[in-house]
């Protein structure tokens, strides 16, 4: 701070509550500083009032700069008093505490964004059952949290939290509009070219999904994870109660057609 005083204009005055409104700091602070001799005030020999110069503003601005790196008031005493040598000590412990603090936010930060992806994604979840009965679409909802567990509910919660409400309702929509169409077709052989473009739209749609949620981590619907969402029609009860509530009897038959597909394209 030394420098200072050669290029600042000691001529230009301050009373303490221009100087608090220059800084934004309260009058109490600076009077408190001027007690403890951190920012000592001159005084007015005509009234005894505290006045601050130049060299005093851009003193404060620096005590409020290590106040906000985390100084104590004895610390910044220190580092404003100090030689260059002892300056550089103090402030690389001060960096070294100051990375420690950022690395404990960062933590902080990434936990919050985690639940906060969870509570989004819940609401997300919710647009999937917005077209069944209460009381049905809560007893699918506990079987699969019962069967998952938490933490896998979680992925799956955050997985859904990046798409938006819109996209989610979007995605809901063509699902509901491709029960549909597949139910109009349900009485042709899973061979048939009807049946075969449902199938084939199916999985677009299935792809699409893992797309959008899973981002890097999807690889592709591949023949092994086509397999599994075909077995999900045969072993998966919410998987089935789901088909068999907009249809008796489409989990089996999209089975069949899936499984005609996967022969004729992987």
């Amino acid at each position: 701070m030394r420098w200072v005083d050669k290029v600042l204009n000691q001529r230009v005055i301050y009373n303490v509550s221009q100087l608090s409104k220059l800084a934004g700091v309260s009058v109490r602070t600076l009077h408190h500083y001027d007690e403890i001799g951190l920012l000592q005030a001159k005084r007015n020999s005509a009234n005894g009032y505290r006045e601050y110069n130049q060299h005093d503003l851009a003193k404060l601005q620096q005590i409020l700069i290590y106040r906000e790196l985390g100084f104590s008031l004895v610390d910044i005493t220190n580092v404003l008093s100090a030689e260059d040598y002892e300056l550089i000590s103090v402030l690389k412990q001060q960096q070294d505490l100051l990375q420690k603090r950022i690395t404990e936010s960062q933590s902080m930060l990434s936990s919050l964004n985690d639940t906060l992806a969870v509570l989004e994604g819940r609401e997300n979840y919710e647009i999937y059952f917005s077209g069944i009965p209460k009381e049905k679409a809560q007893r699918w909802k506990d079987m699969m949290n019962e069967k998952a567990g938490d933490e896998k509910m979680s992925v799956m919660y955050q997985r859904l939290s990046k798409l938006s409400k819109a996209e989610n309702k979007a995605l809901y929509q063509d699902v509901e509009r491709w029960m549909q169409g597949f139910i109009a077709v349900m009485d042709k052989p899973v061979d048939s070219q009807e049946v075969q473009l449902m199938v084939k739209q199916h999985y677009q749609m299935t792809e699409q999904m893992f797309e959008k949620t899973m981002g890097d981590e999807f690889k592709g619907l591949d023949v092994e994870l086509y397999q599994h969402v075909m077995d999900l029609l045969k072993s998966d009860q919410v998987t089935i109660e789901i088909y068999e509530h907009y249809k008796s009897g489409i989990t089996e038959h999209l089975y069949q057609a899936m499984n005609h597909f996967k022969q004729k394209n992987f």
